[in-house]
């Protein structure tokens, strides 16, 4: 009888930076290709300081990126005025043009966003790490195309509407652009809280911080019910004539103008939170990355490698 003895192989055994077969290699030797010690690349924990300081570095920008996509996007929203403003009163003949700096700024923000989180949700190259989060990345990357997605719609809309304007063309058959953007960027874009804090609470949890894991829980889920929230008072709001309100029931009914100061202050409050766990999140892995690396030059052996 012929016995299957490739299930008593021991497991690959290989260096974490160059990929190297280290079996046989006890662990205070060096890896006879890059140098690194083979102490060093023998994981027995999954804890960020045991992982790529490349990697570190990566995710690191990721959040920092994250983080200029909102300053970028709140700066177009209160700002963009004042430019338009101070651009028509130096050009008195400006034209169209200058209303394209809304659009452009908010669809500048949202790539810069997609940008952070492709670099946030990198394969670490670390086999048991990549399959255990790998579906919540993917997610994660899907999610974030939901609102690069609603905002081309709507600078679509504007920009139809800019060219009606300009040919003095009356009516709005471009309507559902705008109801096409909206949706996209509420319930479309309502899981992308949730994943993205999801996947900061696991680098947390790696990172034994079990505080810091339950902000990012905390305000995953805080996001994404106030977004649904949100769509669902704007399509109150929107649709209210057809529903038997007063056509004044918008603008002087106590119940909706609580029910959109809640919306607006809840969102502003988890912006500020959110952004607040990314700065951590940012400071926290640069120095983590910081770290590795000069643990991984104290272990390299090769003369020759800078680390």
């Amino acid at each position: 009888m012929t016995i299957n003895t490739t299930q008593f192989e021991p497991p690959t055994d290989e260096c974490y930076r160059c990929g190297y077969d280290l079996r046989g290699i006890v662990n205070d030797q060096a890896c006879p290709e890059c140098g690194l010690l083979a102490e060093r690349s023998r994981r027995v924990t999954d804890e960020l300081h045991e992982t790529r300081p490349k990697w570190l570095r990566s995710i690191s920008i990721g959040a920092i990126v994250i983080l200029v996509s909102i300053v970028v996007e709140i700066a177009c929203v209160m700002c963009s005025q004042l430019v338009i403003n101070a651009i028509q009163e130096r050009w008195h003949n400006s034209g169209q043009w200058v209303f394209r700096i809304i659009p452009f700024g908010v669809v500048l923000g949202v790539i810069i966003f997609v940008i952070g989180v492709f670099l946030l949700t990198r394969r670490e190259g670390y086999p048991p790490a990549d399959l255990g989060d790998r579906w919540l990345r993917r997610w994660l990357r899907l999610a974030a195309l939901a609102p690069l997605l609603a905002v081309s719609l709507a600078a679509a809309s504007f920009e139809i509407e800019v060219t009606f304007l300009i040919r003095g063309i009356t009516g709005r058959p471009f309507e559902w652009l705008i109801t096409a953007a909206a949706i996209a960027s509420t319930v479309g874009a309502a899981p992308l809280p949730l994943l993205l804090f999801l996947h900061l609470r696991g680098l947390a949890k790696r990172a034994r911080s079990a505080h810091l894991a339950e902000h990012c829980m905390i305000v995953g889920i805080g996001t994404t019910a106030t977004l649904i929230y949100t769509f669902g008072v704007y399509e109150l709001l929107e649709h209210a004539r057809g529903l038997g309100f007063n056509e004044h029931w918008t603008s002087q009914a106590t119940t909706s103008l609580v029910m959109a100061s809640i919306a607006i202050v809840v969102g502003c409050l988890f912006v500020l939170w959110s952004f607040y766990l990314l700065l951590r999140f940012a400071i926290a892995l640069t120095r983590a990355a910081r770290h590795a690396s000069r643990k991984w030059k104290r272990d390299d052996r090769a003369v020759s490698h800078v680390g």
